[in-house]
């Protein structure tokens, strides 16, 4: 067994992964983290419905997540959330056709690739290659 500080341990290795990915790897993570709750609701130690604390924990660690995620950025025209002007969006995800999902001020919202570019001026087109791993 390796010690946390060994090199070859996962655990010190850079991770690349989409948000999608680090979402649904941190939520199964921390509701499998959590199964204590229903063994104890079924020993009669705690009350109410721990199933559904599970999933509202694991919810809660993901929203702490997605304020937090720095993914690769791009910019875009495109008006979103009622703004106007170009403005910097963190892209989230690309569905390996035209659209991207992106992230502004923490809310998502799907957006084809062509209207994401590299830079403020939009004269280079965002490389979608960025979020493959």
């Amino acid at each position: 067994m390796k010690n946390i500080g060994d090199i070859g341990d996962p655990r010190n290795r850079p991770v690349r992964m989409s948000f999608d990915e680090a979402r649904a790897r941190i939520s199964n993570a921390v509701y499998e983290a959590t199964a204590l709750l229903e063994r104890l609701e079924g020993a009669g130690l705690v009350f109410g419905n721990c199933h559904h604390v599970r999933q509202h924990i694991a919810g809660e660690a993901v929203k702490m997540l997605k304020e937090r995620w720095r993914g690769p950025t791009a910019y875009t025209g495109y008006p979103l959330g009622g703004r106007e002007g170009f403005y910097r969006v963190c892209v989230l995800s690309y569905d390996n056709n035209k659209y991207c999902k992106v992230m502004l001020s923490g809310t998502e919202y799907g957006l084809k690739a062509g209207y994401l570019f590299e830079d403020p001026g939009c004269s280079v087109l965002f490389d979608v290659n960025k979020l493959k791993e």
